[in-house]
């Protein structure tokens, strides 16, 4: 099963500080070792830029609200 994971900010960040963390994750998903071991725990990786995470987790919140009266339902 799919899962998506990320890193959270608060609202207001500058870009400066932005930029820092994007780099420190780039350079992660980029290093040999890290890439072996979530290769080994069958890990598929999708790194995304912040506007993409926020694209993609705003689609999946509102596939969630969607199913709200389903889920209410199964109580």
């Amino acid at each position: 099963m799919d899962q998506m994971t990320g890193v959270l900010a608060p609202p207001g960040l500058p870009d400066t500080q932005i930029k820092i963390l994007v780099t420190a994750f780039q350079k992660a998903f980029a290093d040999k070792d890290y890439l072996a071991a979530t290769t080994k725990a069958k890990q598929t990786l999708q790194p995304m830029a912040p506007a993409e995470f926020y694209k993609a987790s705003e689609a999946m919140f509102k596939t969630i609200q969607s199913l709200e009266s389903v889920l209410k339902q199964a109580k």
